[in-house]
């Protein structure tokens, strides 16, 4: 029988294989891959901050970084769990920031944190012309899959027999590059998927947003419908 010494040690000798061959390579895809959120950060950290909850955009920042550490080890289940987190707390400071009661409550008591779905549902209520923008990025995206936090919630919660753990030795815990890879593309997309909310809502302020965040949707849409969608 194998000691919980060899085990790991085991896990210790896979994780460091896959991070000797492709950590280095998988931390710059990450990073890379996050431009546009990372881009994001900095816009609204700098000109759209209203001092409400600007935890939360430090929180995401961080969050990126454990996706770049947990896939350096070849850590893929909590990259993903960490991916989510991303969009759930970005969501949450679009509600929060313009909240200061309702964050000081949930910051103080852990209670009330406004779910995604509830966070979507205010900016489709509140934000001026968010649903027609959105639906215009939404066509065309990029995105393998329109909505990505719905891959997301099934690794999350597991409802998928592939999304699923399965038994084994503590090594299997580190995963194939090819795992790893994809993964890096889920964190693009999922980037791509909050851009596209945040283009939605500040579309109005088109000519200030970084440079990365507007040829972004240049690449994707004509001339046109660049124009429809910041009116």
């Amino acid at each position: 029988m194998t000691s919980h010494s060899d085990e790991a040690t085991k896990l210790l000798t896979a994780a460091r294989a896959l991070s000797e061959a492709d950590g280095a390579d998988l931390v710059e895809a990450i990073d890379s891959g996050s431009k546009l959120l990372l881009d994001w950060i900095g816009y609204l950290q700098g000109f759209a901050a209203t001092g409400h909850a600007k935890e939360l955009l430090d929180c995401v920042r961080a969050a990126v970084r454990d996706v770049a550490g947990c896939l350096s080890l070849g850590l893929v289940r909590p990259a993903l769990f960490s991916i989510r987190v991303e969009l759930e707390l970005f969501l949450a400071w679009m509600y929060f920031k313009d909240h200061e009661v309702e964050w000081k409550h949930s910051k103080d008591t852990g209670k009330d944190f406004p779910l995604r779905a509830s966070n979507l549902k205010y900016l489709k209520k509140f934000s001026r012309g968010f649903d027609k923008r959105f639906n215009l990025l939404d066509a065309n995206s990029s995105r393998s899959k329109s909505n990505p936090y719905e891959l997301l919630s099934i690794h999350v919660h597991s409802t998928a027999m592939l999304a699923m753990p399965a038994p084994g030795p503590l090594e299997g815990m580190v995963c194939a590059k090819e795992a790893c890879d994809d993964c890096c593309k889920l964190q693009v997309e999922v980037c791509e998927y909050l851009s596209d909310v945040l283009v939605s809502h500040y579309a109005s302020r088109w000519i200030d947003l970084p440079e990365s965040i507007r040829s972004n949707v240049e690449s994707r849409l004509t001339t046109a419908q660049v124009r429809d969608l910041v009116q």
